[in-house]
């Protein structure tokens, strides 16, 4: 049995070696960033041709990502690079102090939002 696995270790290695690629990493997809996602969505929803459902979606998602990115923007603002991790934790809670208004309406809108779907699923059910 030590030498069947042995075997199967040494082909594996072998193999890899073999087929390996000089200094050729293959290139991975990337994550649009944040600027990117909002004007795609924008285009999305200048374009119309969307179904009621889908442009609330899109709606909530370009509000999502304007109040992140604009999050973003301030704590780089905030943060320098001689900052300590200390410093920089409250710089960071500053920031986050000042969206915690814009991020908990967003969040009592959807929760009002899910609340009348479920509501009016349960209608249309019972």
């Amino acid at each position: 049995m030590k030498k069947y696995i042995t075997l199967l270790i040494a082909l594996a290695m072998t193999s890899s070696y073999a087929f390996a690629q000089d200094g050729e990493r293959p290139d991975r997809p990337r994550r649009p960033s944040l600027e990117d996602q909002i004007e795609k969505i924008g285009e999305l929803l200048k374009g119309g041709e969307l179904s009621e459902r889908r442009s609330a979606y899109l709606a909530q998602r370009l509000e999502i990502l304007t109040i992140q990115s604009a999050f973003r923007d301030a704590v780089k603002a905030e943060i320098t690079e001689d900052m300590s991790r200390e410093e920089r934790h409250e710089a960071m809670m500053t920031v986050r102090d000042q969206f915690a208004d814009q991020m908990e309406t967003l969040k009592s809108s959807r929760r009002d939002f899910f609340k009348e779907r479920r509501a009016l699923r349960e209608s249309s059910d019972g």
